[in-house]
């Protein structure tokens, strides 16, 4: 099995070298730096779209400083290779890392290598590092259509997104590693050369951070490595491809070819981690057959995540202080569903967010003034419950069961007695009793969101301190008037 899968990583490794040496245009190879297709840039400044032939970039702005270019909302296009470059090929080394930054959305699109750094290792073995990331204070998002590819260097995602599909490899390094951290990534890859993957590296590791990546099923592996590892610490992966989701193969000669999950994650669909000759494959019981290169029961599906998180906030408006909202089991039990509970074991995050705004006059608001009776309306609220699994966001109006809510009475309404919560839902309206005794707040239970008022009775508050003063001094005010009457009486 080894040998099979050695010397397919090797040939492909040589058609790699190949295609590398017949791709690079003769005035790309006479210059160490950037490159649109084959027009240099060499000025550390802001490029539009006149300063390239027509066509290159059609919009957006790429700014140089130093060993930095910026992609500001760029398109760029073109029919050949290798639309967006980072060359060495005088001799030279470059010198320092080079990093390119993203502002808003950008997309490039070429026949094959959509950002292609090609750089040589140094005397001492070293080799640049290549960073694509947001610029500072953005969310920076690329799409690359021909993929990002790298040779004899380290490819570095940052604090982006990106979407990139190729036709030998979404992400891909040829001696070299690639890193992904804290990112949004989607990668793809047709199956015009086997054994190359969605997120590839040959003589490199891949190592993904808390990072969210999904490979297409068109790729011959999902993440694939030859002679490097692959660590997964965080985040989710969910993995997809036509032969194998997830293989490490080991290199002779090296401690490689192995599978790492660290922070918590673990595979919740597709099998286990196996060990083929040194090389580890997701799947159960699998097998590979050295004659035809073919492998049974690799997974061609693999979710790799840790447990989602579960938060929940309250939004008020400025007249309520404070809302208490019930403990986390309480509120996941009502508002959650059994698909919620699903998700959440597949690594997605949930957001409950209870929503509580000061309105005019609601549609329904006859249905609460029918309802007053001898109380006094204080306030008309809308009340809401809006979930976020994932990226799913949906407004929850009925709730599995009940849950205590307290929020503080405004100021202006405030020394009132018997306050209540009259709502109105469906039509149908419900009195909800205060239910603690604090005078400064509210406390209900409820399972149903949409129309709410605060209600409270005139009745004097004989809980207040200064309330119970006033009816002493008047009490004993009126006995000393009582006893002055009598005792005139009797003279």
């Amino acid at each position: 099995m080894k040998k099979r899968i050695l010397s397919g990583f090797l040939a492909l490794a040589m058609t790699i070298a190949l295609i590398v040496s017949i791709s690079i245009p003769a005035s790309a190879m006479a210059y160490n730096g950037f490159y649109i297709a084959d027009n240099v840039i060499t000025e550390n400044k802001t490029y539009y779209p006149s300063d390239f032939p027509e066509g290159f970039l059609t919009s957006g702005t790429i700014t140089k400083s130093g060993n930095t270019l910026t992609l500001n909302g760029a398109t760029i296009t073109t029919d050949g290779y290798d639309a967006l470059t980072i060359s060495d090929y005088n001799g030279t080394k470059i010198t320092g890392n080079v990093t390119i930054e993203l502002i808003g959305k950008n997309v490039i699109t070429t026949n094959e290598n959509g950002i292609r750094a090609r750089t040589y290792i140094d005397n001492d073995g070293n080799m640049a590092n290549v960073t694509i990331k947001s610029a500072s204070g953005n969310q920076g998002i690329l799409e690359a259509n021909g993929g990002i590819y790298g040779t004899d260097v380290n490819l570095l995602l940052s604090d982006c997104t990106v979407n990139a599909s190729g036709s030998r490899t979404g992400i891909g390094a040829n001696r070299g590693n690639i890193n992904i951290e804290n990112s949004n990534v989607t990668a793809a890859s047709a199956l015009e050369i086997n054994e190359m993957g969605a997120i590839f590296s040959c003589l490199g590791s891949i190592t993904l951070t808390n990072s969210n990546i999904t490979t297409a099923q068109t790729s011959y592996t999902g993440l694939g490595t030859y002679g490097g590892n692959i660590t997964i610490n965080g985040g989710k992966v969910l993995a997809k491809a036509t032969k194998a989701s997830i293989l490490a193969v080991q290199a002779p000669d090296t401690d490689s070819g192995k599978i790492n999950l660290l922070s918590g994650v673990s595979i919740k669909r597709g099998g286990e981690i196996n060990t083929l000759s040194g090389s580890q494959i997701i799947g159960n019981n699998v097998t590979h057959d050295e004659d035809t290169g073919e492998f049974t029961n690799a997974a061609t599906d693999v979710l790799i995540c840790g447990d989602g998180t579960v938060s929940a906030q309250a939004q008020k408006p400025s007249t309520i202080s404070s809302v208490t909202l019930p403990n986390n089991t309480d509120l996941q039990n009502a508002v959650l569903t059994d698909v919620d509970k699903t998700a959440i074991a597949n690594g997605d995050n949930v957001n409950i967010q209870l929503i509580i705004n000061s309105v005019q006059a609601p549609s329904d608001s006859d249905k609460v003034q029918q309802n007053l009776g001898s109380n006094t309306l204080g306030m008309y609220l809308d009340i809401s419950i809006l979930k976020t699994v994932g990226n799913t966001q949906t407004s929850v109006h009925n709730l599995n069961a009940p849950i205590r809510l307290t929020f503080t009475i405004p100021d202006n309404l405030k020394g009132k007695d018997k306050y209540c919560i009259i709502r109105v839902h469906d039509g149908v309206t419900t009195i909800l009793n205060d239910l603690d005794s604090d005078p400064n707040t509210v406390t209900f239970e409820t399972d149903r969101f949409s129309t709410y008022a605060l209600a409270y009775s005139n009745v004097v508050n004989t809980s207040d301190n200064s309330n119970i003063m006033a009816l002493a001094v008047m009490t004993i005010a009126s006995l000393g008037a009582v006893a002055y009457i009598e005792k005139k009486k009797v003279k």
